[in-house]
């Protein structure tokens, strides 16, 4: 899995690009709010979340089959400040 393509499929609420990546069958865990969703609710809860945002992976891991990604959305576009 490219995990930086999903990242940024997340963040660009791309439906068609996030759904590549799922088997249909497939269930999505947010343990930050103890939600479930199946494909559908997934797409719907992301894609059609109102207002723009950007986010930023900050970390992969791997335990055998699984893939856990570690990252931060941030509400509207966000500005740097240096």
């Amino acid at each position: 899995m490219d995990e930086q393509a999903f990242f940024r499929a997340v963040v660009g609420q791309d439906e068609t690009a996030l759904r590549a990546f799922f088997h249909p069958a497939a269930r999505i865990f947010w343990p930050c709010t103890n939600e479930r969703f199946s494909v559908e609710e997934y797409l719907r809860a992301n894609c059609e979340y109102p207002g723009r945002w950007d986010g930023e992976l900050e970390r992969v891991e791997w335990a055998g089959d699984v893939t856990i990604l570690a990252g931060r959305i941030f509400g509207g576009e966000r500005v740097s400040v240096h």
